[in-house]
């Protein structure tokens, strides 16, 4: 035997009404609609639920056995048909998100808070991980997305690239900052805070400044682009970052201009090719796209 909500609805709709019309008009039914429902309802159960007397239905002994269950039944059905429309809309789930550290720190919380104003009941979780460890963690399913600098492809993970811009940033009261562009000819004798051994953005400035025959001098290096920021705000040098970091208001006296020959900073946002995203994960990614249409050309 299964019930029918709509015969549970009928059935409550008369026990609170005590007679068809009202119950139909309150469901919006035709009466004969209602009469057929709960006909095929007592049918179904195999007793009768309402007798009547003096003109009105009055709940038989087994109705009112059953009154409290149908209640709760329907209740639950509510609940149901309301979480359903929630995940209908992407109002309800979660993002997980596994990133390398830059992008933690500097990219993800800006997103994440433009993201929670709409989305206030989706979790979201960030782990902070190396590019490599994140593209593990989103192949092996830990993680919904991963944002990776420079990734190895593969062949199981989707990619979406971003290309920004990097700029030079130094303190406001920096004659350079005068400039309304930076050039290697205009950092010769600064002290240029370099990223890490190696990094995309070391190799092209090492460039920039051979061909320019400057001398670069970069004695101090940071892992972070925050680090390197900090940094320049502490008066020890001046620094090339991707524009996220370099652009960013913090109030820190720290201010930027265009570095050319133009350097360019790629990271990718990433997800596993044969799982499909969420609404909120798809959500999530419009999100980022727009917050990152204001750094990338």
């Amino acid at each position: 035997m299964l019930l029918k909500i709509r015969q549970l609805e009928v059935f409550k709709a008369l026990l609170e009404e005590g007679s068809v019309s009202k119950a139909a008009l309150r469901l919006n039914l035709s009466q004969p609609a209602v009469s057929v429902a709960l006909s095929n309802l007592e049918s179904d159960l195999g007793f009768s639920l309402f007798e009547r007397r003096n003109g009105a239905f009055a709940p038989t002994p087994e109705a009112d056995l059953l009154q409290q269950d149908a209640e709760m039944a329907l209740l639950a059905a509510g609940r149901a048909e309301s979480r359903a429309r929630q995940i209908r809309e992407g109002s309800i789930g979660a993002v997980r998100i596994a990133s390398y550290g830059a992008a933690a720190i500097q990219l993800l919380p800006d997103v994440v808070a433009s993201f929670h104003q709409t989305r206030a009941d989706v979790d979201i979780d960030i782990q902070v991980r190396t590019s490599q460890q994140v593209l593990s963690f989103v192949a092996e399913g830990q993680a919904d997305l991963g944002f990776v600098e420079t990734p190895s492809p593969r062949s199981d993970l989707s990619y979406e690239f971003f290309t920004l811009d990097c700029v030079c940033i130094m303190r406001a009261d920096d004659p350079l900052s005068t400039l309304d562009a930076i050039t290697p000819a205009d950092l010769d004798g600064r002290e240029v805070i370099g990223i890490a051994k190696d990094h995309v953005i070391d190799r092209q400035m090492a460039a920039h400044f051979a061909k320019a025959g400057v001398a670069l001098k970069s004695p101090i290096k940071s892992y972070f682009f925050a680090t390197a920021r900090n940094l320049v705000r502490a008066g020890a040098g001046i620094a090339v970052v991707d524009a996220i970091n370099g652009r960013a208001t913090y109030g820190d006296g720290v201010t930027s201009r265009p570095f050319l020959p133009r350097t360019t900073y790629e990271m990718a946002l990433v997800h596993a090719s044969r799982r499909q995203l969420t609404l909120p994960v798809q959500t999530f990614v419009d999100v980022l796209r727009r917050h990152m249409a204001g750094f990338t050309r």
